[in-house]
């Protein structure tokens, strides 16, 4: 087994989503890319907001 194999391995089992690079299609890059950048423009504003109905300052939205 070469060092890059059983590094790869190594590093599986310890962040498992590095698994799922080997089947990756580049296509899908740019839908993924769009998908992640609408979630972030809902989901930020969306968790300031909750924050601060809950009586602290709007940053404290950005930790949860």
């Amino acid at each position: 087994m070469s060092k890059v194999s059983k590094f790869k391995q190594v590093a599986g089992k310890f962040l498992p989503f590095l698994n799922w690079f080997d089947n990756y299609k580049i296509e899908y890059f740019r839908a993924d890319l769009f998908a992640g950048i609408s979630v972030a423009l809902i989901l930020i504003p969306q968790a300031m907001a909750y924050a601060q109905l809950a009586g602290l300052p709007a940053y404290y939205g950005l930790y949860a």
